[in-house]
């Protein structure tokens, strides 16, 4: 009995050892190429990857040998620089948040009030509430003078 369960247990180990590379291999860059490459010739296409947002700048980037397709290797490299940009454009929508919530501070008509400062592509929108129709046009135009601010959306009411 106690060697018919060591039995079952060591084949139970063999199995779990044996799943776990199979698993390992079902996610990641390896799993992403497969399921991007829908004509399966072992290279992406720029419509094979049209699906993954933005992604054209990393693709013309990593492509090395400029054939107009990834192998995996500059699949795995277009990755990363997809991922360096999409994180480049957080970094650069926190600076300018902070850009224009440092200019509105520094405003001495405005600090008394609460106006809320959202960042997305360099789009600004301010939010919040003031007490006269020129403290609102004054945060519009601090907002818009910002280096990096591309556009500036108004949320503010006037009390």
């Amino acid at each position: 009995m106690k060697s018919n369960l060591r039995n079952q247990a060591i084949l139970a180990a063999t199995f779990a050892l044996v799943a776990l590379p199979a698993a390992a291999a079902s996610s990641g860059p390896a799993s992403d190429f497969a399921a991007l490459d829908t004509n399966h010739d072992g290279y992406l296409s720029k419509s094979e990857t049209s699906k993954m947002k933005g992604f054209d700048t990393a693709f013309d980037e990593a492509d090395a040998n400029h054939d107009g397709k990834l192998d995996p290797d500059e699949f795995v490299k277009a990755g990363a620089i997809y991922d360096r940009i999409r994180v480049g454009h957080y970094v650069d929508d926190s600076v300018i948040t902070a850009k224009v919530k440092a200019a509105l501070i520094k405003e001495e008509k405005l600090k008394g009030f609460d106006i809320s400062v959202e960042t997305k592509g360099g789009q600004v929108l301010l939010s919040g509430f003031v007490n006269s129709a020129q403290l609102r046009t004054r945060a519009l135009k601090i907002a818009s003078s910002v280096n990096g601010v591309r556009d500036v959306r108004d949320g503010i009411v006037v009390q």
